[in-house]
């Protein structure tokens, strides 16, 4: 009975805490955008068994495809729930949305059997499947099945090196990231940790195909782990700052599947949903060695709108990737961040962090302790990670300490011109920062202008003045 209990309590717990949800600035008429939604879906699945003979596709998934209401009848829920995100106009008048939901079914259709017959997608076994894999249809739908309930995070996570050596402790006597907002865009978290759930302000899932496109969707539990792994390290760099949860992938699965280009829309809705709903951080630990045109462009609106968006250097685990570019970290709308590591007491730019003369600043990325959800089949005690994808939510935490640290009129004045706030946090960034524990005496491709350090970060931003901004 305590255990059904407890259960219910879990499933119900994120809609009490979130119950003053701020809705999305873009408000939709439910009604109207369902009738078109609904025709929308017979559109879809009409243009798939229309245009499929046009594609050369193996004849297993010709058929499928042809059949495709019947063998995936959520199919075009899973995708118009973040390609009608990734697609849709900054300012659509509330008249328009009905055409544009019918015209965006017939392209996702076309664009779903392209992307089967593509090539290098054809070199798989199964086409189709590689390429639902790669958009999170298969992605977990289950409730967990709850060990634990309102667990704290492990002590070992608050004296871990990563924090000291980027002087986050002196920095929290001045501010703790207080009326700031980071945006999560990962795989969800897990809400049984207390100092998550505690913070969370809102959330969005993109891979649940069961609420229309303008709802929240089921709680993006975390089923990979990356995701509560991230949430952890913001906590430990921003207390008090709130969280918005936005699930863009399954960890599970989506990690080792060819690329495509919906998990890269998937991205970009996640990208354009925070900006929507107010973040005012996005912290993003994806990295794409192409440059993608909707990913491009909605970084360039994250810098428009003033909303900081911390991306990774990729991790460089072999030779080829030292010379590749990765995106959106190279985008020079967002913060590039390098990883650090530190063998007994000394500090240097981890081995596997892939260079760029687009770097910004460097933090913390080897040898991290982190969370992992506890409902997983495998649970696991905290446990020691690597990658420039723990960098990211270091920075985005110190992001928040430097907004939190300016006061109001600064803030408002740096909000009135595209573009400023994020180049005044970047600049402060790399003001702050320092290459000399790391070997270097001025910025440089591989380490840019060197370790965050927070502590001076945040006493620079108390004093910064509108009339600093760099033009």
């Amino acid at each position: 009975m305590m255990k059904s209990m407890i259960r219910i309590l879990c499933l119900i717990f994120p809609f009490i805490l979130l119950a003053n949800t701020v809705l999305p600035q873009q408000q939709i008429n439910p009604r109207s955008f369902n009738q078109a939604y609904k025709r929308g879906e017979s559109y879809f699945y009409k243009a798939l068994k229309k245009y499929a003979p046009e594609y050369k596709l193996s004849p297993e998934d010709n058929r499928l495809l042809r059949k495709a209401e019947k063998k995936f009848p959520r199919l075009y829920r899973h995708l118009m729930n973040f390609y009608f995100h990734t697609h849709s106009a900054e300012t659509t008048e509330e008249g328009e949305f009905p055409s544009f939901v019918l015209s965006q079914s017939i392209n996702m259709a076309k664009e779903l059997l392209q992307s089967v017959s593509l090539k290098y997608i054809q070199q798989d076994s199964s086409p189709l499947n590689t390429v639902l894999t790669s958009a999170g249809y298969y992605s977990r739908k289950n409730i967990p099945n709850f060990r634990k309930f309102f667990r704290p995070l492990s002590r070992y996570l608050y004296a871990q090196w990563a924090f000291q050596e980027a002087r986050f402790k002196t920095a929290h006597t001045m501010t703790k990231g207080e009326g700031t907002t980071i945006a999560v865009i990962d795989s969800g978290v897990d809400p049984t940790i207390k100092e998550i759930n505690a913070n969370i302000r809102n959330w969005k899932n993109f891979l649940d195909a069961s609420k229309p496109v303008h709802d929240k969707g089921k709680f993006p539990y975390d089923w990979g782990g990356h995701g509560t792994s991230v949430a952890t390290l913001i906590f430990q760099a921003a207390p008090k700052a709130q969280t918005t949860v936005i699930k863009i992938h399954d960890n599970e699965r989506m990690h080792t599947v060819a690329p495509s280009r919906w998990p890269w829309y998937l991205v970009t809705a996640g990208i354009r949903w925070a900006v929507q709903n107010n973040a005012d951080i996005i912290s993003l630990s994806v990295s794409v060695n192409k440059d993608f045109k909707q990913i491009r462009k909605a970084c360039k609106i994250c810098w428009e709108n003033n909303v900081i968006l911390v991306a990774p250097l990729g991790n460089a685990f072999e030779e080829t990737n030292k010379t590749l570019i990765f995106y959106p970290a190279a985008y020079p709308w967002s913060i590039a961040v390098g990883g650090v590591e530190k063998n007994e007491d000394t500090l240097r730019v981890w081995e596997f962090s892939s260079p760029g003369d687009y770097i910004d600043v460097m933090a913390p990325a080897s040898r991290i302790i982190v969370e992992s959800p506890s409902y997983l089949e495998d649970p696991k005690p905290p446990q020691v990670l690597h990658g420039n994808s723990l960098a990211v939510p270091i920075v985005a935490g110190a992001a928040a300490l430097i907004l939190s640290s300016m006061d109001d009129q600064t803030l408002k004045e740096l909000k009135k011109k595209p573009g400023k706030l994020v180049e005044t946090v970047r600049n402060i960034l790399r003001t702050s920062s320092s290459n000399e524990k790391l070997g270097y005496d001025k910025p440089n491709p591989v380490s840019g202008y060197g370790l965050i350090d927070v502590d001076k970060a945040v006493r620079l931003a108390k004093k910064w003045k509108p009339e600093k901004i760099p033009q």
